[in-house]
């Protein structure tokens, strides 16, 4: 039991980290704090959790207490050496980089002249020990937000401004993985203790380069966070933000609507009725962004029937009105696709995609197969065994609960009998390691952590995800494709098992997607002009609101 809540989670917080985007231009004297506005400008946010575990970059489960919301900011204090910008890799901390021809050395040259917001500097020397605390730090959770962790081999300073990482095996996903500010984060070395732990000083102040620092002012009700005044690039419109601690969402609203704050922002704490309503007022501007945070879809267990049989699965597929289910249950804020990654993504712009909704041809497929209404209760038996299914999901908000019946209400057309069950993540993730369930509704993770560690976790042996996990289970080489795919450096090669491994999905339905998903936020307009929620799934990137 304690393998499994390690697990699960490990993979509540996989889902919830996002890679950051910085700005790489630097001041005429760096080392100089950056000159304030003499009329202070503020942006008021808000959360439904604290931030009492800290302002530290390498979170797990086993030092955040769960606490992980702080990864939503960590955009602000924190920089990583590169960034993945519309899917490429661009310069960040370092300004340059080589990797070596067999794929097991990186070398990056960072940029001089750069301070971390306690007034040291960033150094090679700093660096090397970010990389070196993080099997330390991440311990049993190191690999979960991406494998590079678990591949270094060693790290050395060659000076002050050269930091090579050397891996134990090639990974094609591992600069992708560097930008991942958690854990890959670059922080202060005040941040860590002589072993390499985290310090305490985590606990209270934030150690990074990015534009903003903790002020370490919380009062049980807000948190402050300033400008860094050693910050290396373009300063950012709001002098300060502040977050409010507002547990409930109906509650938030109403602060946003009362003035006590100015936004709210990203899926975790914006409903669809919210965007709605939010958009009709001539004082507020509801907006989202135009690239896809995740793709929700469909699992099934593989391992038992009837879903055993990809037959039901393609069944399944076809019985389910993707348009009617976006317009009913989610007013049109979200967008029907039948591919499970994007095609803009890395590798996977792909001819092949996931089935169409036709409900005859899925009724065609079952009866074939042997899956008939034989007593005329409108269930379909095959060897005297209904088609009865159990559906467990993570209930987070009213409008999972509306979908969930709209797919049961869909699959009853077909003639399966669907048990929808809400439950919280650690219930749900427990119910799916136990094989108690049918099919389930999960989502691929966010830009940054897709396609790479959502391809990565397909495999079963990693043990993170048992809906991904699925595909390696169906796959007749499923024990052997994911791992030449995380140790090939052949381009043409990794485009070839992509293409046959997203092939399989939609051929066989592993996975349905439903539909996309995007990053919405909801502004005051009496208070803010602008806000770039582009690529900006998991993060609160303040710098890229401009205020009034």
């Amino acid at each position: 039991m304690k393998r499994i809540i390690s697990i699960a989670l490990a993979l509540c917080l996989v889902f919830t980290l996002a890679a950051c985007g910085n700005n790489t231009q630097t001041n005429d004297d760096s080392n100089s704090p950056v000159e304030t506005s003499t009329e202070p400008k503020t942006v008021a946010l808000c959360e439904s959790w604290d931030f009492e575990s800290g302002f530290f970059t390498p979170l797990n489960p086993g030092n955040s207490a769960g606490g992980y919301g702080i990864s939503y900011y960590l955009v602000n204090m924190y920089e990583t050496l590169v960034n993945v910008e519309n899917g490429k890799i661009v310069p960040s901390l370092a300004k340059s980089w080589e990797v070596s021809a067999d794929g097991l050395t990186y070398t990056f040259h960072l940029q001089e002249g750069v301070k971390f917001s306690d007034g040291s500097d960033l150094t090679a020397e700093v660096v090397k020990l970010n990389f070196d605390a993080i099997p330390v730090v991440m311990g049993q959770y190191n690999g979960s937000y991406g494998i590079t962790g678990t591949l270094i081999d060693k790290t050395e300073a060659l000076d002050e401004h050269t930091f090579v990482l050397h891996l134990t095996r090639p990974y094609y996903g591992a600069l992708n993985d560097i930008a991942y500010i958690a854990p890959m984060g670059i922080m202060g070395s005040a941040a860590y203790n002589e072993d390499m732990s985290l310090s305490d000083a985590v606990k209270t102040a934030s150690f990074g380069t990015g534009p903003y620092m903790y002020a370490g002012d919380y009062d049980g009700k807000k948190y402050t966070f300033v400008r860094n005044p050693y910050y290396h690039g373009d300063v950012p419109d709001a002098d300060s933000f502040t977050v409010s601690v507002i547990t409930d969402g109906s509650a938030a609203e109403l602060a946003l609507r009362s003035g006590e704050i100015d936004m709210l922002w990203g899926s975790h704490i914006v409903s669809f009725d919210a965007m709605s309503e939010f958009g009709k007022e001539g004082n507020f501007e509801a907006k989202m962004d135009e690239y896809i945070e995740s793709v929700q879809y469909l699992a099934f267990n593989t391992t038992a029937a009837p879903f055993d049989d990809a037959v039901v699965r393609n069944a399944v597929a076809m019985a389910i009105d993707k348009e009617s289910l976006c317009e009913t249950v989610y007013n049109g804020l979200v967008s029907p696709t039948n591919r499970i990654l994007p095609t803009y993504y890395a590798y996977c712009d792909i001819d092949a995609e996931g089935k169409s909704y036709d409900l005859d041809e899925a009724k065609r497929l079952l009866e074939e197969a042997g899956y008939v209404d034989s007593d005329g209760d409108g269930v379909r038996e095959k060897d005297g065994q209904p088609l009865s299914v159990a559906l467990p999901y993570v209930a987070d908000n009213a409008s999972t609960d509306n979908a969930m019946l709209f797919i049961a209400d869909q699959l009853k057309a077909l003639g399966i009998t669907v048990n929808v069950s809400g439950m919280d993540m650690m219930t749900w993730f427990t119910t799916l390691m136990q094989g108690d369930w049918g099919l389930s509704f999960y989502h691929t993770y966010s830009p940054s952590y897709d396609p790479y560690t959502f391809m990565a976790n397909m495999d079963a042996d990693m043990q993170a995800d048992p809906c991904a996990w699925q595909v390696s289970l169906v796959l007749p080489d499923g024990n052997s494709i994911f791992k030449e795919l995380g140790t090939s450096t052949d381009e043409t090669r990794i485009q070839e098992i992509y293409t046959y491994v997203l092939s399989e999905i939609y051929e066989q339905s592993i996975m349905v997607p439903l539909y996309e998903k995007y990053p919405p936020a909801i502004y005051n307009t009496d208070q803010i002009a602008s806000v770039d929620v582009n690529d900006s799934a998991y993060s609160v990137n303040v710098s890229r609101i401009k205020l009034k």
